[in-house]
Order: C-alpha cells, then sequence, then structure tokens
C-alpha cells in the first residue's frame, strides 16, 4: 500500500466512474495531518430500468444522495475526480456525454473543484502503463490502496479518489517519477472551479479576490 503525504486540511475526496450501465462512486475521508483515509466508502450506482430524461434523473438523484451524505460526515472541504472521455470509443459516446455534464452540473453547485483525468493518465499513475486493462486496474488498486473494490467500476472511482488525493497534497502518483507529457498536465491547476473560489498552487483551496470584494 502507497502512503499518502500528510493531509494539510481536512477533506473529503470523491472518485466519480461515470457510466450509464454502473457508475462507481468512491469518497475518501482525510483529517488534517493524516496520511491515509480515515474514513472510506464505495458504492456503485447500477442502471435503473428506465431511459431517457427517466434514468438520467434516477441516476442524478441517487449520485447526489450519496455526495450530501458524504459532505455530512465531516467538516471540511471537498474535491472530485472525473475520468475524462474516451474520444476513440463511439459506442454511447453521447449518452455518456449527457451524465458526464449532469455530474460536472450538481457538482459546481455543491461549490465542489473538479479535476478530469484522462483515461491513458488514470491507468498511468495506477499500473505505470498508459495501456493497463479493467483487470490490470483492478489488481493495482488493491495494491496501491489496499481497498478492496467490488468490481471495476469501484476500482476506477477509488483510483480516481486516489490520484485526486496525490494532487490535492502535492504529490506525483509513485509509478511515476517523472512524468512524461500526458501525465504532466494533472499536476497542473487546471480545475473546473464553482464562480468565486480559486485554488492556491500547494493545493490549498481559498475564496478569490473578486469573491471576497
Amino acid at each position: 500500500m502507497q502512503q499518502l503525504p500528510a493531509a494539510r486540511f481536512n477533506c473529503v475526496i470523491f472518485g466519480i466512474d461515470a457510466s450509464l450501465t454502473r457508475t462507481g462512486f468512491a469518497a475518501l475521508h482525510f483529517k488534517t495531518g493524516a496520511v491515509k483515509p480515515h474514513a472510506i466508502v464505495v458504492r456503485s450506482l447500477d442502471s435503473v430500468q428506465v431511459v431517457g430524461g427517466a434514468r438520467l434523473h434516477a441516476l442524478r438523484c441517487n449520485l447526489e444522495t450519496l455526495i450530501i451524505d458524504e459532505a455530512t460526515k465531516d467538516s471540511g472541504l471537498m474535491f472530485a475526480v472525473l475520468e475524462g472521455y474516451a474520444y476513440g470509443r463511439g459506442q454511447q459516446r453521447e449518452a455518456l456525454g449527457e451524465w458526464g455534464g449532469i455530474i460536472k452540473e450538481m457538482l459546481y453547485r455543491h461549490r465542489t473543484p473538479v479535476l478530469i483525468a484522462a483515461p491513458a493518465t488514470l491507468k498511468l499513475a495506477t499500473t505505470g502503463s498508459g495501456d493497463a486493462d479493467k483487470e490490470d486496474m483492478h489488481r493495482a488498486v488493491l495494491a496501491l490502496t489496499g481497498i478492496a473494490c467490488g468490481n471495476n467500476d469501484e476500482a476506477d472511482a477509488v483510483a480516481l479518489a486516489w490520484l485526486g488525493a496525490q494532487r490535492v497534497f502535492g504529490t506525483r502518483p509513485a509509478k511515476v517519477s517523472r512524468p512524461p507529457k500526458r501525465l504532466a498536465a494533472i499536476w497542473t491547476p487546471r480545475w473546473l472551479l464553482p464562480s468565486g473560489l480559486a485554488l492556491h498552487w500547494q493545493g490549498t483551496p481559498a475564496r478569490s479576490r473578486a469573491a471576497r470584494a
């Protein structure tokens, strides 16, 4: 299991592996000074037996309930990490984009900074290979984090949250000593931020000057 650097503040980091068939969700809770999460929640949101807008509404309600439940457990900051779209795959890409947009809007309403990790970046950071398959990821997540997952979607969500913890606390993935260009982008502060919220370079959230004025 990889030990993370000490947390700089109380926070919960969400990893969300968006899918229309089964969305993986992970929440890692950290207290100031801790080198590992004191609480871990891993869930799957299975697709409901409806289609169209009704399905998106049900998925949103279920995911938002999880986020609110986890946010109220500790007083602290919230962050979320999502996997970017695999643009080379055309299957259900438009439909998945609808679900992804709903997730981003929901996190915006909850004033949660969002980090987007490209699929190859997530694989490289977790396994050391940008071409790892689902089973490789599942095994690597258990070895890296010590968290047992019930399926590949949950494993991807844990990997996303773990990568977010590394980014928030200012470290690089243990699997990569000198990240190539496609991984290096995740270590720059390119977050999707709610209005009035800014992130300092070291990862500490703060209200922007405009918001304080």
